[in-house]
């Protein structure tokens, strides 16, 4: 079994718990869910890159697109994040 079968189906796992736990009312379900379903999603994308050649046999493939769209969707990650972790802390971590 390849590694990247492996990793997906922990991400999986992850996830399946996580819904179980909130599904459940137990605390901390919820993050557990995003955290399975992130990795799922992280996973996917790092399958389809490495199938469309965005990876050579070590790091990036420098005469694809791969650096540019990993560089930028990083980048509006990271963006996201920090606004998300901004209303969080205005809200002060209320309902």
């Amino acid at each position: 079994m390849s590694p990247d079968v492996i990793l997906l189906s922990i991400g999986v796992i992850i996830l399946i718990a996580g819904l179980l736990l909130y599904a459940a009312g137990k605390r901390g379900g919820l993050a557990i869910t995003l955290l399975g379903g992130l990795w799922t999603i992280a996973m996917v994308i790092y399958y389809i890159y490495s199938n469309l050649g965005f990876y050579a046999a070590v790091g990036l493939n420098t005469s694809s697109a791969g650096p540019v769209v990993t560089t930028t969707l990083g980048f509006l990650i990271l963006i996201i994040g920090i606004g998300v972790a901004v209303y969080v802390a205005r809200r002060g971590g209320r309902k």
